[in-house]
């Protein structure tokens, strides 16, 4: 079983669209540095889908090198053609990744149906010990993994070890968390779901701003481990400003560690880098951010 938090890796891209290696794993120490439960790669905030897959193949492999087993790695495989995501999904096995996660059938509407076979495709193709993870995230994939479905693909596949789920609704989180067995992890998306998520029974958050303030999810859950619910509550309330700040927005991101003192590094087209002006607003935002995280803990950012 995984818990606590994950970020979704960014992915730094250079000026000529290259992948920037070199900041990529300052990026990683830095997050192992401040005690991240794991990492997921080449989802919605690593840009995975707008990279190829020979792309995607070496920043897994790369990844995994720099991690060296330190923490739970998991990769998403999904891709638009099947073929491919079960080329990924086969790569990561064989470069012995922790597990691996896939979102639901893209762009077209798939039928429960539809999706039930997808998935099971992807997991014939693997051992049957290999971690999996569905990844439901119905805002950006338009297709959404039913709860019947969820529960039959766990009922034929053992490796099925929990969800990635990116609901609009949190009803739908506490339904997983009741109904699901103790031994399937309910990882959430949504950055505002975290502290109430860990208090009715998930497993922890696969988060984006954790990218630049891994500390206020580490602490969270730290708080909530040792039964601190008044500080936890507070850093949720950090976490809720730090989100409205950087908008869950990849270029605000990636500026946002140079404001913690790394590199930045640029998007993939179509997605745009922000402007001088945004980024001095932005910066300023998080002076005053900072400065309320130190108000709460001081010393927690280190």
């Amino acid at each position: 079983m995984i818990k606590g938090i994950f970020p979704a890796l960014l992915t730094p891209f250079s000026h000529d669209d290259s992948i920037d290696y070199k900041k990529m794993e300052e990026h990683i120490e830095f997050l192992i540095s401040k005690k991240v439960h794991g990492l997921f790669l080449l989802g919605t905030t690593g840009e995975g889908m707008l990279m190829t897959i020979d792309e995607r193949k070496k920043v897994t492999k790369f990844v995994l090198d720099i991690v060296n087993d330190r923490i739970p790695t998991i990769v998403h495989i999904g891709e638009q053609r099947l073929n491919d995501t079960i080329t990924l999904a086969k790569h990561a096995e064989n470069n012995k990744a922790y597990g691996i996660s896939s979102i639901t059938p893209y762009f077209f509407p798939a039928t429960d149906e539809m999706i039930y076979k997808h998935y099971s495709t992807i997991l014939d193709s693997i051992s049957s010990d290999f971690p999996f993870y569905i990844y439901n995230n119905p805002k950006n994939a338009r297709n959404e993994v039913t709860y019947d479905t969820l529960i039959s693909l766990i009922s034929n596949y053992s490796n099925i070890k929990g969800i990635k789920n990116s609901p609009n609704d949190f009803q739908q989180v506490i339904y997983l968390v009741d109904n699901l067995s103790e031994n399937i992890d309910v990882m959430i998306g949504p950055e505002e779901f975290f502290y109430a998520g860990l208090c009715s029974g998930t497993s922890g958050n696969i988060s984006g701003i954790a990218n630049v303030y891994p500390e206020l999810y580490v602490k969270t859950f730290e708080y909530i481990s040792n039964k601190d619910f008044i500080k936890a509550k507070r850093c949720q309330g950090l976490i809720n400003k730090a989100t409205s700040i950087l908008l869950n927005d990849i270029s605000y991101l990636k500026n946002g560690l140079e404001f913690r003192g790394l590199h930045s590094s640029r998007v993939r087209k179509p997605f745009l880098d922000i402007s001088e002006i945004k980024k001095e607003n932005l910066f300023e935002n998080l002076r005053e951010l900072e400065w309320e995280i130190n108000n709460l803990d001081e010393g927690i950012l280190g």
